[in-house]
């Protein structure tokens, strides 16, 4: 036999038949009445059965039930044959979704519920008196629904949705069939039948290749959806499907150097039928039941196209490097992709774009207290995660980004401000291939507006910042103009030989305009003025240990001006500038760097004669012949040092050459001590003038350098000059 009940219900299998008289309670705008009926029921179990529309058709939409059970009674007036009454009682173990080809769903523990009233309104109010229906030969079932609640047609169980292989939900839900008058985006009115799917506090995933081992979204939980498919009444190859829901948990996973969090986040899918018409809910919003007592509306625009997005408020973390916060907008899309080995892949795509953000570019960008890098406000982003759909490992990772202003945090002594840094990422795939949109451009929505996604190739694997910057460090050295910053890691030698595994924000720029001196950019700053620049800056920070950081900076430009006294008058060409700043650990536990002490001796060409070397009281001589190799002034520098008191034999290393320099190093009984005081001079009949000077005290744990040289270009000198300078003090070793 086979039943169907509304158009929603239907049932095949072995039944169980009853008829029979009875007096029943009807409830009609509030009032109860008795009414006696001709009561017809029917029951049975272990039965095949569909719940929702158009059953056993090509268009069926809706729940194919196994194993299920039912009990239905339909009572008619005896003394107004027009008023009937139906309900129905039904379960299944297990369920499977028929219709449309992108939607899937699986469900167990499935029940029915349908109260339906008479042609008055009417209901009956089982509640009242229970109704015990026979479903096989030892079985019954009881339908007991209250009047109170109004007139039932749903399905609730634990079900598995799949829509369009984005959105997945699991968990416990509601199914009701309603008819509605929905509006097109084309603005026509339509008559539909709706199937309403809801749920509250469940958990989903969004994204690409969901339930596989190569998923790429988000995993949400505490979940409230709707879900609507309507069919056309006048022409049933006419569905359309619409989702909205918001979960207030939300993680990323499926990109090892992507970390997404979120504290809430929404979900809109607005699919079109095959005509290609919208259901424009915000016409005409739908209520969709999603528990007992809970319901959520769906109000979808149609006029905008078909949806399929996420937004939110959400934290992303790329490659460690990246950090961005903030309301951002995801979508799901199909794209033809061209790759670096100029071919063109078929690719998902997931993309997340977001205007007018919070962010933070450089390293342990996920660590407040040891992030050392740029705060950014104002940004505009794009991200793009490309799947191969012919082969779900391979993926490329794209990121632009653009800023309005920066800061940097982390290094002390070091300042730097931006209006226009743009930051770019593009990560290779397992085959090394990377995504290039250069000649089409991916346009992404942010919500509010759009960002373009324009990375080539032909730059390579690339992880970086670049724009107009202004970096001032130590007080002492300021350059601006249009500089790079990238994050890398390297091994890096200390003064005290030693290696260090290190994470590296470099920043770097050709061509600017610098100045190194005091009080740099105001307007009491003295000092030089330099321009045709080329400037680097490290920051370096120990991985094994990230409160050790060290900067180091190198610079050099094509010409100088001295600023701040207009009785001096400096310039000059080829300069350069060094900067070595080492910060010490707070923890004595741990060793700190040690070194000795290190001077740099200058000598120029013409410089012969008596070069004196003094120390406090106590001075020695070299005598500089024109004949003299290298070897033989650093032999004659190392006996003079030799010869002072508080030096002596053994005690003094002499390295370089007359165009590189020479070194000085204390060693041996003088090693790790703060050598200071030394001066250098020479005869004032060789018109010349040399001096000597330290540029640091001794200081535990600590090395460093400020110096800045200034050398003429070889030709006719008026004068020769002979320099040392101290480049490392000496420092005792903790422990």
């Amino acid at each position: 036999m086979n039943i169907g009940v509304e158009n929603f219900f239907t049932l095949s299998g072995d039944f169980a038949l009853q008829k029979s008289t009875q007096t029943l309670k009807a409830l009609k705008d509030g009032s109860e009445a008795s009414v006696d009926v001709d009561l017809l029921t029917l029951g049975g179990e272990n039965l095949n059965a569909f719940a929702g529309l158009n059953g056993g058709t090509a268009n069926a939409i809706g729940l194919s039930l196994a194993d299920a059970g039912f009990a239905l009674a339909i009572a008619t007036s005896k003394t107004d044959s027009t008023k009937t009454w139906r309900a129905l009682v039904a379960d299944a173990g297990s369920a499977g979704f028929v219709g449309p080809e992108n939607i899937e769903l699986s469900a167990s523990s499935i029940k029915v519920a349908v109260n339906r009233p008479a042609t008055d309104g009417s209901l009956i109010n089982f509640s009242a008196e229970p109704l015990t229906v026979s479903t096989g030969p030892a079985s019954t079932r009881t339908i007991n629904f209250n009047s109170a609640d109004g007139a039932l047609l749903e399905a609730s169980g634990s079900l598995k949705l799949n829509l369009n292989n984005f959105v997945q939900l699991s968990g416990d839900l509601a199914l009701r069939k309603s008819n509605a008058t929905l509006t097109l985006s084309t603005g026509v009115d339509v008559s539909t039948e709706v199937l309403a799917i809801g749920g509250n506090n469940l958990s989903a995933f969004a994204g690409i290749n969901g339930g596989t081992a190569n998923a790429t979204g988000f995993n949400l939980t505490g979940l409230n959806f709707a879900f609507a498919a309507a069919t056309d009444t006048n022409d049933r190859s006419r569905t359309w499907t619409a989702l909205d829901a918001a979960a207030t948990g939300v993680s990323f996973n499926g990109i090892p150097s992507v970390a997404i969090t979120a504290s809430s986040l929404d979900l809109s899918v607005n699919r079109p039928a095959a005509d290609s018409t919208l259901i424009n809910f915000a016409a005409a919003p739908l209520t969709v039941k999603t528990g007992p007592n809970t319901s959520r509306v769906l109000n979808l625009s149609g006029t905008g196209g078909a949806l399929l997005e996420a937004a939110g408020t959400l934290s992303i973390d790329v490659a460690g490097f990246f950090r961005v916060s903030g309301s951002l907008a995801l979508r799901k899309s199909d794209f033809d992709l061209k790759l670096s080995d100029d071919t063109t892949q078929q690719v998902q795509m997931l993309t997340v774009a977001g205007e007018n953000l919070s962010a933070f570019a450089g390293m342990n960008a996920a660590s407040d207290d040891n992030k050392a890098g740029l705060n950014l406000t104002g940004v505009d982003f794009a991200l793009a995660v490309a799947t191969d759909k012919s082969n779900s490992s391979r993926r490329w990772t794209t990121l632009q980004a653009n800023v309005d202003s920066i800061a940097l945090t982390g290094i002390t002594g070091v300042t730097m401000s931006s209006s226009d840094l743009a930051v770019t990422i593009n990560r290779k795939a397992t085959d090394d291939t990377l995504a290039d949109y250069s000649s089409t451009p991916l346009t992404l929505s942010t919500g509010s507006g759009s960002k373009a996604l324009n990375v080539s190739s032909s730059t390579g694997e690339v992880t970086a910042a670049a724009g107009t910057i202004t970096v001032a460090v130590q007080d002492f050295f300021t350059v601006s103009g249009g500089l790079a910053v990238r994050s890398s890691r390297d091994t890096v030698t200390l003064s005290n030989a030693t290696t260090v595994d290190a994470d590296l924000l470099t920043i770097g720029g050709t061509n600017i305009s610098a100045f190194a001196g005091l009080n740099g950019g105001s307007a009491t700053q003295t000092g030089i003025s330099l321009g045709n620049t080329n400037f680097g800056l490290a920051l370096i920070t120990d991985r094994h240990d990230v409160t050790r950081k060290f900067t180091s900076l190198q610079a050099t430009a094509g010409l100088a001006s001295f600023i701040g006294n207009t009785s001096i008058d400096v310039s000059g060409t080829n300069l350069s500038v060094a900067i070595n700043r080492g910060l010490q650990n707070n923890f004595p536990a741990i060793p700190g760097s040690s070194a000795n002490t290190t001077y740099r001796l200058l000598i120029a060409d013409q410089t012969l004669g008596d070069v004196t070397f003094t120390k406090g009281s106590s001075s020695a001589v070299a005598n500089i012949l024109a004949a003299d190799s290298d070897a033989s002034v650093a032999g004659k520098i190392t006996t003079a040092l030799q010869a002072i008191a508080g030096i002596g034999s053994g005690n003094v290393a002499v390295t370089g050459t007359r165009s590189a320099g020479f070194t000085i190093e204390f060693i041996n009984a003088l090693a790790k001590t703060n050598v200071t005081g030394l001066t250098v001079s020479t005869n004032a009949s060789l018109s010349g003038s040399v001096a000597a000077t330290q540029s640091a005290g001794s200081v535990t744990g600590i090395s460093g350098v400020q110096s800045l040289t200034l050398t003429r270009q070889p030709g006719v000198r008026p004068s020769v000059t002979t320099s040392v300078t101290e480049v490392t003090a000496g420092v005792a070793e903790i422990g």
